[in-house]
């Protein structure tokens, strides 16, 4: 269902995941202790103060830019893993013009099923970022499965981790810092179908 056991359950015995935004200290002294506490919390409840649609759209763009000027402080080359996603469309237009050797974005599809590439190419080409894309097949999978499952924390069913091993060794080629946009999706409702059908079943689940 979830692809992965969520927290706390793990797949290996006598191992717990921390909560999200959970933090944890241990004390290795004479008395050694475990202690865990909440340090970020969602206030569903809280309502943000901003009374019209171009006040809440700005107060948006300000915390993005800001956000971007600090993940693009490096002293190395920095890149964009880009999908077709929203997510990382945005993190790519706000990292852009941040960029004075020009952007370097980086892209990976299936062969043969839905890929992203194509709506990549066309957002890359708008933006104007120094595109790279990389296309893998089934043959591609079973080759270096033992690979995959080695790099991961725990085993996970989402194909997507043999997608993102490729790209980044791409991506290694020339830059050493990358940039995605894991999570914004879900803030933003970036693919209309998967977010649409999750709307219905609950809409469904409250009659």
């Amino acid at each position: 269902t979830w692809l992965s056991l969520p927290p706390p359950r793990c797949p290996f015995r006598a191992i717990e995941k921390l909560r999200a935004g959970t933090a944890m200290s241990v004390s290795l002294g004479d008395d050694p202790a475990i202690a865990q506490w909440r340090y970020w919390n969602y206030d569903l409840a809280r309502t943000p103060d901003l009374g019209q649609c171009e006040e809440a759209v700005n107060a948006v763009d300000e915390i993005l830019n800001e956000s971007m000027r600090v993940h693009m402080r490096s002293d190395v080359p920095v890149g964009v893993l880009l999908s077709s996603g929203l997510d990382s469309r945005i993190v790519t237009a706000y990292a852009q013009p941040l960029h004075e050797a020009g952007m370097k974005t980086f892209t990976v599809g299936f062969t043969g099923a839905d890929s992203e590439l194509s709506e990549a190419a066309k957002t890359a080409k708008e933006i104007g970022s120094d595109h790279h894309e990389l296309a893998l097949g089934a043959a591609d999978l079973s080759k270096n499965i033992d690979r995959v499952a080695r790099h991961l924390d725990e085993p996970i069913g989402d194909p997507a981790c043999f997608a993102v091993l490729g790209i980044c060794e791409l991506a290694r080629q020339s830059v050493k810092v990358l940039l995605s946009g894991e999570g914004a999706d879900e803030l933003f409702a970036g693919y209309d179908a998967r977010y649409l059908g999750m709307r219905t079943t609950l809409e469904r689940s409250d009659r």
